[in-house]
C-alpha cells in the first residue's frame, strides 16, 4: 500500500529530522512485503507502517538523542534485540 507508506513517511520525517523519510518507508514495506508474501503463508496480515509504529519510532529517536547515539545504527540494533525476542517467545 503506497498511500500509508507516504503518509507515515512524511510523519516519520518529521519526527526524526529527516533521518527516516517517505523513501525508507516505501522501501522497507515493498521488501517486507516481498518477504512475508514468500515466507509467511498469511497474505492479509499489516505490514506498512502504522500509529503505534511511528509513536515506538519516535520515542526511540528520542532516547537516541538523549543518549547521544547515531538514531539508525540505535535504531537497527533495538530492532533486532525485539526480533531476538519475538523468535525466543
Amino acid at each position: 500500500a503506497l498511500a500509508p507508506a507516504i503518509t507515515f513517511g512524511s510523519r516519520f520525517l518529521d519526527g526524526t529530522k529527516g533521518q527516516f523519510g517517505v523513501l525508507e518507508m516505501i522501501m522497507s514495506s515493498a521488501i517486507s512485503g516481498m518477504l512475508f508474501s514468500t515466507f509467511a503463508g498469511q497474505p492479509l496480515s499489516i505490514l506498512g507502517a502504522t500509529g503505534p509504529f511511528l509513536a515506538y519510532t519516535l520515542v526511540v529517536f528520542e532516547m537516541a538523542e538523549g543518549a547521544d547515539l547515531e538514531f539508525m545504527p540505535f535504531y537497527f540494533w533495538v530492532c533486532m534485540w525485539c526480533s531476538l525476542f519475538t523468535i525466543l517467545v
